[in-house]
């Protein structure tokens, strides 16, 4: 008998016993290649879609900073914190409410609030995650969706959720200020799409320039204004989440911000080497000349 009758013999005797079992492992390995064919159209379908994620947004060109940058290149992350920072204001005011269109408010509010992304101040137009640590858009920028960091934290200690997204969008459709009113008119819907992800949908197509400006509207805290008049001026000391908080103040006549020790995103490479000063005064005159002789004085630092 040859060797090929032998391997007939082998395969014709033994087979009936072991063919069931190789019949069972062929059925797995089918199996495995089809899930894999599934993930792998999964993937193939996400590239088609030109869905794009990504730790910062360019409005056009490419991004400076990779993901793993430390700090912005313009800043210091050594610098040393304290002291104070004075200011000569021309003019006055008579609100806290920085976002109504009745009253005045202090400028140096805008340094209270944090947004889904802050700008680089050393690209044309790039901006890095900081509540949000990622961003996700279409090829049609039809939307934008952003990813939060679970650890950002309102100063009262609250952590920022998708629902205070939805709730300044929403406030913002409201008697506010035209350039708040006008990120508002250019959602068309604003949703939760997990515990810490919110979608924006945008009321126009291909303008690369929808992202940037959700990313950068300041993040109201829901909590602290219900049942209140988001319209409404007042002198109450509003609730945020940035760096500094509303520390002493005169109405119409000096406001100081503090630093927050313990802020949240301090450690953040977009933070690194910023927010120095303890403390940042603003005093306010309603003479030009009286600006120039209180700088001269010493009284005022720029």
């Amino acid at each position: 008998m040859t060797g090929a009758d032998q391997a007939y013999c082998v395969y014709r005797g033994e087979g009936d016993r072991w063919w069931p079992r190789l019949r069972i492992v062929f059925a797995k390995l089918l199996g495995i290649a089809l899930i894999l064919s599934v993930s792998t159209s999964n993937v193939s379908a996400d590239k088609e879609a030109g869905i794009t994620t990504s730790h910062g947004y360019a409005v056009f060109g490419k991004l400076k900073y990779g993901r793993d940058w430390t700090h912005f290149d313009y800043t210091n992350p050594n610098a040393p914190k304290g002291g104070t920072y004075r200011y000569a204001m021309f003019g006055s005011y008579d609100s806290m409410n920085y976002f109504a269109v009745l009253g005045s408010a202090p400028f140096l509010l805008t340094f209270i609030y944090d947004s889904l992304m802050q700008r680089a101040l050393d690209e044309p137009a790039s901006y890095y995650g900081l509540v949000a640590e990622s961003i996700s858009y279409p090829k049609d920028f039809a939307w934008a969706e952003f990813r939060m960091r679970p650890q950002a934290r309102f100063q009262d200690g609250k952590p920022i959720r998708p629902e205070d997204v939805i709730f300044t969008v929403e406030a913002f459709r409201g008697l506010v200020a035209p350039a708040y009113r006008r990120i508002a008119q250019s959602i068309a819907k604003v949703e939760k799409t997990g515990p810490h992800s919110v979608r924006v949908t945008f009321v126009m197509k291909d303008n690369p320039t929808m992202p940037s400006i959700v990313a950068q509207m300041p993040i109201l805290p829901a909590h602290f204004y219900k049942g209140k008049d988001f319209a409404k001026p007042t002198l109450e000391p509003p609730l945020a989440s940035g760096a500094y908080k509303v520390g002493k103040f005169a109405a119409g006549r000096w406001i100081a911000l503090d630093r927050v020790k313990d802020y949240w995103a301090k450690d953040l490479p977009i933070n690194k080497g910023r927010y120095n000063f303890d403390v940042i005064r603003h005093d306010y005159y309603r003479d030009a000349a009286m600006i120039n002789n209180v700088f001269l004085n010493g009284q005022s630092d720029v």
